[in-house]
């Protein structure tokens, strides 16, 4: 909770020397962009869970969560976020842990790619991922799969429920 409730926070810059960032680090902060350095290894539940929505986290695709214990466990770390990039190569049980319209994969990602948005295998032509927010799925030319776990997975609170799940009410 290092700079939680710190409400008239706006911008904040994270040296390449962190390695952890602890549970509810920035919510309630006035953060709209930030990105996280690939050195950071470690992340806290509910750590950008900012005030209204986030335009841009920028972080690694791969992490491990912090949770508190018991009744006070979370397995998300970021709500209302535009955006979500991911510098490093995805893990792709990742990007449960945002409420985001929109993911982009690092262009060097050997496994999967984003196209407008939705996470796509390389070679596009299967679906892996449709963000939790998006509200309309145009699937592009090319796709060949449309794979069922792409808007079937949820993040989950502390007794295994639904937390996030997908919002689509059109895909063309």
């Amino acid at each position: 909770g290092a700079f939680q409730g710190c409400k008239q926070l706006k911008k904040v810059s994270l040296p390449s020397t962190v390695k952890k960032i602890g549970c509810y680090s920035f919510q309630g902060t006035s953060i709209k962009k930030l990105t996280v350095p690939k050195s950071v290894k470690t992340i806290g539940q509910s750590a950008f869970r900012c005030r209204g929505e986030m335009k841009k986290l920028t972080l690694p695709g791969s992490f491990k969560l912090l949770s508190q214990k018991g009744d006070d466990a979370e397995y998300t770390v970021g709500a209302l976020i535009d955006t979500v990039e991911f510098s490093s190569p995805l893990q792709l049980q990742t990007v449960s842990m945002f409420n985001a319209k929109n993911y982009i994969v690092n262009a060097k990602d050997s496994r999967y790619k984003s196209i407008n948005g939705v996470i796509y295998s390389k070679n596009g032509k299967d679906i892996v991922r449709v963000p939790f927010r998006r509200k309309e799925l145009v699937i592009e030319d090319g796709c060949e799969e449309f794979c069922l776990q792409s808007v079937l997975y949820s993040a989950l609170d502390n007794e295994g429920d639904p937390v996030y799940s997908c919002s689509l009410e059109k895909i063309v």
